[in-house]
């Protein structure tokens, strides 16, 4: 017997910004370098044209990876959630009209290191007090799912969160942030995900491993050095992430297709080499969004957006196709072009060649051949396992 099984495609798309560095602390509470930093970078036009470009593409999802305010104070923070509520309000109309907090449908938010705050007085670690993170999880915890946590201001158990897009996409977001907010220290912009959360993201991964998921990992720190013309080693040991070899691992072992991320304001993508006794081979790619609002030291305006290509057939459910684009400003033309002449494809879904047919009629005994084999890893890359490395 034959059955027809239905088959249908959906198409996502999904922008990809980063440190929108929205201003405001007054000058009174900066000290020193930090008043010539902290001035106005954004003007409302600037951020009109970007807020019309989005509703433009009309996405199905927004990731912003960090640094969407310049020094964590609350008028940046409501400066940012009102732009973004704006945003949600023409995306979303039916869903975000009269709502004061930002759907975690629409947004996936992380914060950077310049959304670390803590009070003016306070400059001591004092979680009794208050969390470095407590205005950040104010105002975007509902992206992470986060309102309803029982340590909402416990970094340390707050993250890696989890959310699922599109019955396909899996979502994973990170913390890098470190302790003091970059008002107080400004060269403190090195970040790391840490031993106990380097350890969650490896648990959560590997319960929720999916053989038919697109794995995507968020995160703010550059996990790879990226070279611009700027660039230095020196500057690198105040930017980069510190444990970012033994983080890679752990994405690239469980699996994960994309490594989202921001902080150093350029674009940039690096894939990794097939690796060949895998089956089907399996690649990882880590790419930055750069600014679309920063635009000094040579950084360009830019962000990123995906097309996400679903395949239904029957009950299952794959990812086909992944393209991204970038978008740049052009200041000439005051307004956001695609950089490429055409998209970067980034993934393709894999079928076996001896369970490939064009024919839509199988039999229903049928079973699917396509499935990857375990990712391996090593017990010395176990989280916590093996001898400590003093390069990270």
């Amino acid at each position: 017997m034959t059955v027809t099984i239905p088959m249908s495609i959906d198409e996502y798309k999904v922008v990809h910004l980063s440190d929108l560095h929205f201003t405001g602390r007054p000058n009174e509470e900066l000290n020193g370098i930090w008043q010539f930093f902290s001035t106005e970078e954004i003007s409302s036009a600037n951020l009109k044209i970007l807020f019309d470009d989005i509703v433009t593409i009309n996405p199905d999802h927004i990731f912003i990876t960090g640094d969407i305010t310049n020094t964590a104070h609350p008028i940046e923070f409501h400066k940012a959630k009102e732009w973004l509520l704006g945003l949600q309000n023409k995306l979303k109309p039916n869903l975000g009209q009269g709502t004061i907090e930002l759907l975690p449908e629409l947004f996936t938010i992380i914060p950077g290191n310049h959304d670390v705050s803590v009070k003016p007085s306070w400059f001591r670690r004092q979680k009794a007090e208050a969390s470095r993170l407590k205005l950040f999880i104010e105002t975007f915890g509902s992206t992470l799912n986060l309102t309803n946590h029982s340590n909402i201001y416990d970094f340390q158990e707050a993250f890696p969160t989890y959310k699922k897009l599109f019955d396909v996409v899996q979502v994973f977001s990170t913390n890098t942030t470190v302790d003091i907010p970059v008002h107080i220290v400004g060269f403190n912009a090195s970040g790391e995900i840490g031993e106990q959360q380097r350890k969650r993201l490896f648990d959560k991964l590997n319960d929720l491993r999916d053989e038919h998921s697109y794995r995507i990992v968020l995160c703010h720190h550059h996990p790879l050095i990226i070279p611009y013309r700027l660039g230095s080693d020196i500057a690198e040991k105040f930017l980069a992430m510190k444990d970012s070899r033994k983080f890679l691992r752990v994405c690239f072992d469980m699996g994960v297709h994309l490594v989202l991320h921001g902080h150093k304001h350029h674009p940039f993508i690096w894939q990794n080499e097939i690796i060949p006794e895998l089956d089907p081979p399996h690649q990882m790619r880590v790419i930055c969004a750069g600014s679309p609002t920063f635009a000094r030291a040579g950084s360009s305006q830019v962000y990123n957006r995906y097309i996400m290509i679903r395949k239904r057939l029957g009950s299952r459910i794959t990812l086909q196709k992944v393209d991204m684009i970038t978008r740049r400003y052009d200041p000439i033309q005051k307004r956001f072009k695609d950089v490429n002449s055409k998209p970067v494809n980034l993934y393709e879904e894999f079928v076996n060649p001896e369970s490939r047919t064009e024919d839509p009629t199988i039999n229903e005994s049928d079973k699917w051949k396509d499935k990857e084999k375990p990712y391996r890893m090593n017990k010395t890359d176990l989280p916590g396992g093996g001898k400590k490395d003093k390069s990270d």
